[in-house]
Parts: structure tokens; sequence; C-alpha cells
């Protein structure tokens, strides 16, 4: 008898807001440099864990901040390990941001533009999730 295999299409919609951020700071110094311009609190976790595509474990540091308000959750990803970076497309990006949530009612290029404000960031850049296969890798809850 033959054997069948079924497949579970998810779609490929992913619905949250990504950017690349480039910043040759330590993680801790850089996530206290957003919570003073976006007057946020983010709070270290646990950090994320892959396997990558060579099938290493990769682990990146990572930050959450709730809105107090509960609409949106702000992430800061470490985008590089020594295994290989989280958005191997972007592998100069040294953390990845992102908001999930009702984000779409949020003014993204004025976050943006208070992330590149500060002295540390050397370039903030948007990253289409759609476009982006490696976007995959991030399972923001």
């Amino acid at each position: 008898m033959a054997k069948k295999k079924l497949v579970l299409d998810t779609g490929d919609q992913q619905d949250y807001f990504l950017a690349g951020i480039s910043c040759h700071q330590k993680e801790f110094r850089f996530v206290w440099g957003l919570d003073q311009v976006l007057e946020s609190k983010f709070e270290k976790k646990t950090d994320y864990q892959i396997k990558t595509s060579s099938g290493e474990d990769a682990s990146f540091p990572f930050y959450i901040w709730e809105e107090p308000e509960g609409h949106f959750t702000y992430f800061v990803l470490g985008n590089r390990s020594p295994a290989g970076a989280l958005i191997p497309e972007f592998k100069h990006a040294d953390y990845i941001f992102a908001i999930t949530g009702l984000y779409g009612q949020l003014d993204t290029d004025a976050i943006c533009e208070q992330i590149g404000s500060l002295k540390m960031v050397l370039t903030v850049f948007e990253i289409d999730p759609q476009k982006t296969k490696s976007s995959k890798n991030l399972i923001l809850e």
C-alpha cells in the first residue's frame, strides 16, 4: 500500500513589522539606548534557539517589551551567532527589530527614525518578511 504524505499549508503570511539594525554595541547597551528613545522597558528573555540549515544549534540574544495597553509587542533579537545569522539574507544587520499586534496603526517610519537617531546605530532598514525566505526562522508570539 502506498504511503500518503499530508502537508499542512499554513500560508506564508507573516504578520509583523521587521527591521534590520546595524550597531556595533553589545546587545545590553543597544537595548538600553532603545529604552531611552522609544520610552520602552525591554526585558531579556531566554536566548532564541534555532537549527541552522547545516543542522547546527544557534542561539541569539532575545528581548521583548509589551506595550502597556497590550496592542503591540516589540522584539529585539541578535542576528549573529557563531553558527551563523538568524536572517542570512541580511547578515550585515547586527540586530533584528520586530513589532507584532496592531502595528499597522503605528508610524513605523518614525520608529525607525527614532532608532536611527541613536549615535551608536549605523543604519536601520525595513525588511519585507514576505520576500525574505529565512524570516520563517522567526516565531514571534
